[in-house]
């Protein structure tokens, strides 16, 4: 769809590659947009087609926890894709403002962020490109998926080679070379699996190695994210959080779990139990629009007073962490 609106530049608040991403302000109504302004000089057929599916497979796409497409301008050399403002940045920009996210923001921020993934993944979807710098926060502290420059829709079962993604946070099997379409879900996971530990750490999975190709050779090799307590994270992971990474971290992909399984983890079921559905609905279907879901949901009656504290104490824990994400 075209964008038919006059803006302006605030700000640049992300660049790489080709592409710069702006603040922009959309003069007849006042509210801001980001506008992600790729230069289209130079650029081969190949990426130019890798342009047109982001864009197609963004216009499809209609979930909380994905960040909104608004539609595209095109002048000679230029493409603008317009996109929903999280004006509160990606997670990895909140992790190197205030450090290591605490167990509960972690949590909190999971709901979200698993909640997109398997929204992606029944819809054919794969990502390939999970990481904090891709998850952004908006303004009521939903957790967002962003930037599928590296996504792709998978129609049938076939071998799909190259490799898609970030090396720190690369599954084994596509650092390997090859896997079935629907192993593109699993490494999805994997990548979650990094995120999570990137989350906790304040640092990029396999931070101990500098050199992407050292790490991409540890990972090949069977290696796990390292997730120990460390000076700037001193606190001991929770046997939930540390279950959830090794879940997420299998190194075979046929026993790591789909987006959907992970969804009835004990880590985001003790939060689901609190605070109702919120960030963990996918009865959304494609080209429906979002919908704002509850923050809380009333207490069945039935049950024990002492049942009831221990879900206020969790709910009250989470509200802190959205609290803090501010």
């Amino acid at each position: 769809m075209a964008f038919n609106q006059d803006w302006e530049h605030v700000a640049v608040v992300g660049k790489g590659g080709s592409s710069t991403v702006y603040k922009a302000l959309i003069k007849s109504t006042g509210g801001f947009v980001a506008v992600k302004q790729i230069e289209i000089d130079g650029l081969s057929k190949d990426q130019i087609s890798g342009i047109k599916g982001e864009i197609e497979t963004m216009k499809d796409l209609s979930h909380p926890n994905i960040l909104r497409y608004l539609g595209t301008q095109q002048s000679p050399n230029r493409v603008f894709i317009f996109l929903e403002y999280a004006d509160r940045g990606s997670l990895r920009h909140f992790y190197s403002n205030r450090g290591p996210l605490s167990e509960s923001q972690i949590t909190f921020c999971l709901q979200g962020i698993v909640a997109g993934l398997n929204y992606l993944h029944e819809n054919g979807i794969a990502h390939r490109d999970i990481k904090c710098a891709n998850c952004l926060l908006g303004s009521e502290g939903v957790v967002k998926l962003a930037d599928f420059g590296a996504s792709k829709r998978f129609e049938s079962d076939s071998i799909v080679s190259g490799l898609k993604g970030t090396p720190h946070w690369m599954a084994p099997e596509v650092i390997k070379g090859t896997q079935m379409t629907t192993g593109w879900m699993k490494a999805d996971v994997w990548s979650l699996g990094c995120t999570v530990v990137e989350m906790f750490t304040a640092k990029v999975p396999y931070a101990e190695y500098e050199n992407p190709m050292t790490a991409m050779y540890k990972i090949a090799s069977g290696e796990v994210p390292s997730f120990k307590p460390s000076t700037l994270q001193p606190n001991m992971p929770s046997e939930d959080l540390v279950s959830f990474i090794h879940t997420c971290c299998a190194v075979e992909p046929a026993t790591r779990p789909g987006a959907d399984q992970l969804l009835k983890h004990a880590l985001l079921v003790r939060a689901i139990d609190t605070v109702g559905d919120l960030f963990v609905d996918t009865s959304l279907a494609v080209g429906t629009e979002p919908v704002e879901l509850p923050i809380e949901t009333d207490v069945p009656q039935a049950q024990s007073p002492t049942m009831l504290t221990q879900q206020e104490k969790e709910n009250n824990k989470l509200a802190a962490a959205r609290r803090s994400l501010e």
